[in-house]
């Protein structure tokens, strides 16, 4: 029996109980009894059918991240998402960074949340726990792991996030060369791209798997990814009027419509990293074999 039939059947017994009384030869205070009843059963009821439910308050929502795969990418959308649909930043939406830097994590309990560099097969198996039967969707963008660790050399060398101390501690890479920096970045980010290997190479029912090359290359492809997305997270859990505004909200973080709101410039000079790339195969041959493991079983071919 399904829920809402479930919470009928006391009004249908309501019911009956009052037309029973409006026929029956009953005195008027019983037959004012029913009718009060009545209405207030149907009262209640009917603010429950007509409460303005949110899809946060059906599931909950994760977007994952990692470093050079599109992080601010999947913010922007993310947000984009969400406030177009009506969600209350520290409130209903939060955001979780490993490690977590000044100002990057708030709001652990909020039901919709950003993960950066931290969503792992293991983490993503607690999270399915403690979401319960309530259930998560999760979504994030998967990137070349090779074009990974060469952009981020190329933004890290141009001085990028002095503050992170994980991938640029204390700006040192600024002072490498490619071959330098391109293997100390794949060493420093191994442990992401191995949690998002885990998470994306077989994607789970409730996880969707992003392409960011092909949300990257062409506004057609951001809309196609963007349709996907909407679709994936929502189902028929908004109007497609409310379909209609996501999307639109979402176009606002496509670079190619919008260049000038890469303010923060973490687009890479091509040249940087078509330099950069003819530095792969001389690295390290067990830190490569493992990169070119990656991107084998995420289905990229080796480049």
């Amino acid at each position: 029996m399904s829920m809402l039939r479930a919470k009928c059947w006391p009004l249908l017994w309501l019911l009956c109980t009052y037309a029973s009384a409006v026929v029956a030869d009953v005195s008027c205070e019983e037959h004012d009894f029913h009718a009060t009843q009545f209405l207030q059963m149907t009262s209640i009821l009917n603010a429950e059918l007509h409460s303005p439910l949110k899809p946060w308050d059906v599931h909950y929502y994760l977007g994952v991240a990692y470093h050079k795969a599109g992080t601010y990418l999947m913010i922007q959308v993310w947000q984009s998402i969400f406030h177009a649909l009506g969600a209350k930043p520290l409130i209903d939406m939060g955001q979780w960074d490993q490690p977590c830097y000044p100002g990057t994590c708030y709001a652990p309990d909020a039901p919709i949340q950003v993960w950066i560099d931290l969503y792992s097969p293991a983490k993503a198996q607690k999270a399915r726990e403690a979401a319960g039967e309530r259930g998560l969707r999760v979504a994030g963008f998967v990137r070349d792991p090779v074009s990974m660790i060469v952009s981020a050399y190329c933004y890290h060398h141009r001085g990028k996030e002095l503050w992170n101390f994980v991938e640029n501690p204390q700006g040192i890479v600024a002072q490498m060369g490619p071959l330098e920096g391109l293997t100390f970045e794949a060493q420093r980010m191994l442990p992401v791209v191995k949690n998002m290997t885990g998470i994306f190479e077989h994607p789970a029912n409730d996880t969707l798997r992003l392409d960011y090359e092909r949300t990257t290359a062409s506004s057609d492809g951001f809309d196609s990814e963007m349709v996907k997305l909407i679709g994936f997270l929502f189902e028929d859990l908004i109007s497609a009027e409310e379909r209609a505004e996501v999307l639109n909200a979402t176009q606002r973080a496509d670079l190619n419509r919008h260049p000038a709101n890469d303010d923060d410039n973490h687009s890479n000079d091509p040249d940087c990293k078509a330099r950069t790339r003819e530095y792969v195969p001389a690295m390290p041959s067990d830190l490569l074999g493992q990169y070119r493991s990656f991107q084998q079983r995420l289905g990229y071919a080796p480049s």
